[in-house]
């Protein structure tokens, strides 16, 4: 088959250059799914797990000085908060969509996000969201005892490394 271009002949569904999208194109996105209180859920979610796992500091070191607990507890909640930091977070989110979609597709999803059915989807985000955090919590909890027990037994068995013995058995789990 032979196909012949006359001159100036318009090509319409020639492929586009997508034009590359900036920071502003996708914070006009992260605006219309309400990304700050999306954030806040998911990080004041996170903060009670974590809050949990470190009030067991004061379980695992019975003998510690309470003030030196609390103290610890503190620091560790203060670096919580500096890591999920919902400004950092936003920014973060909306460079990586800035650098994941073309302007033309966030002008996209911005349109989608005005219609009946994206205000549905923004509406259920908060729904969404708790029940998987519902369906993560078990999982995360049953991952703290996990890890001190592996992280205990790794302890005891550099320890007799190091004195050139043979390992002890562990013990068992602390009940949380």
């Amino acid at each position: 088959t032979r196909v012949t271009l006359a001159a100036d002949a318009a090509v319409t569904n020639a492929p586009l250059t997508p034009t590359p999208a900036t920071i502003a194109d996708a914070a006009v996105v992260m605006n219309k799914i309400h990304i700050d209180e999306m954030l806040e859920r998911a990080v004041s979610s996170q903060k009670k797990a974590f809050a949990t796992q470190i009030e067991s500091i004061g379980r695992n070191f019975p003998q510690a000085d309470k003030a030196d607990i609390e103290a610890l507890q503190k620091k560790l909640m203060a670096e919580f908060e500096t890591v999920l930091d919902v400004g950092k977070l936003k920014g973060d989110i909306t460079r990586i969509y800035s650098e994941t979609f073309s302007k033309e597709e966030l002008n996209q999803i911005s349109a989608f996000y005005d219609t009946p059915l994206g205000k549905l989807v923004q509406g259920k985000q908060p729904e969404i969201q708790q029940k998987m955090q519902e369906s993560m919590m078990p999982r995360m909890a049953a991952l703290g005892p996990k890890i001190q027990t592996m992280a205990r037994d790794f302890a005891i068995e550099q320890k007799a490394k190091m004195q050139g013995g043979a390992p002890a058995a562990p013990q068992p789990a602390p009940k949380p």
